[in-house]
């Protein structure tokens, strides 16, 4: 036995079960650590590399050494049972939405619903509570407009970038009703983005600083809550909509048919990262 082997949940499983617990008990306890050891190998990497770099180049220590390592442990059982609750709960429900909306209701109603479900999971979001603490550190005299927009403006700035995913996740489902191809959507939503960058740039230099906020919003809504569920329900509605097709297929055609499906469904994704920037712009 190696002597890092007791980090593996096969380790615990063969352990447990020796122990006299029950397969379904032990093969649970794996999960479990297997989850755990995944977020101890994210979060304490990236803890002792700010460490360090405090101690090195600044020479300072932390202030509370207790504070900061119950914070880490928080955090770690607390993405833990996160992304399993994403995987048992919020993507199975999100899937099901996107199978059962084609089903029983018509197509502006589930564009609707589609478009209030992207406002929601923006809302939803842990990365979009980023935006507030960067609203202390931004200099009225120096940059009027992102001053406004992150203090002044903070609810109204989340409305759009919702509204951006809302209207993603509406035109990705129009997308998958209608068979449309995802480059032209693209080059339709990148065209007016560029340009209105292009101004910001160019045009007027009090806008400068908004730009660099419009294409980090792009980024804030492709989070833990945003893509686990938009991605489900793409393809809740990819498979209602071939469904019938699948049908009639076997064998390769099938699995490659369900491939294509998990695929397609990363055009909700993509949109939903493009439609905040042009928001917010």
């Amino acid at each position: 036995m190696g002597c890092l082997d007791f980090l593996q949940g096969a380790f615990w499983r063969e352990y447990l079960l020796d122990r006299g617990w029950s397969n379904r008990d032990s093969h649970l306890f794996e999960h479990y650590w297997s989850l755990v050891i995944e977020q101890v190998t994210a979060v304490i990497p990236i803890s002792i590399l700010l460490i360090s770099v405090m101690g090195i180049f600044f020479q300072t220590s932390v202030d509370n050494p207790m504070e900061v390592a119950f914070g880490m442990l928080c955090a770690i059982f607390g993405l833990a049972l996160f992304i399993d609750s994403l995987r048992v709960v919020v993507m199975p429900l999100s899937e099901q939405l996107g199978t059962e909306l084609p089903r029983t209701l018509s197509l502006p109603w589930v564009l609707v619903v589609t478009c209030f479900l992207g406002i929601l999971v923006t809302y939803a979001e842990p990365a979009i509570t980023s935006l507030r603490p960067l609203a202390r550190l931004v200099d009225r005299e120096v940059a009027p407009y992102l001053y406004c927009a992150l203090m002044e403006k903070q609810e109204i700035l989340v409305f759009c970038i919702g509204m951006g995913v809302g209207l993603a996740a509406m035109l990705g489902t129009l997308r998958f009703v209608r068979g449309w191809s995802l480059k032209p959507m693209i080059v339709m939503v990148m065209t007016p983005t560029l340009f209105c960058a292009g101004y910001m740039w160019w045009g007027d230099e009090e806008l400068r600083p908004l730009l660099g906020l419009a294409w980090d919003c792009g980024a804030v809504t492709t989070g833990p809550v945003t893509v686990p569920v938009l991605l489900a329900l793409g393809i809740g509605v990819m498979k209602t909509q071939r469904e019938k097709k699948a049908l009639s297929l076997k064998g390769k055609e099938q699995l490659a048919n369900a491939a294509a499906d998990a695929l397609e469904g990363f055009g909700i994704v993509t949109l939903a990262s493009l439609f905040p920037v042009l928001a917010v712009e």
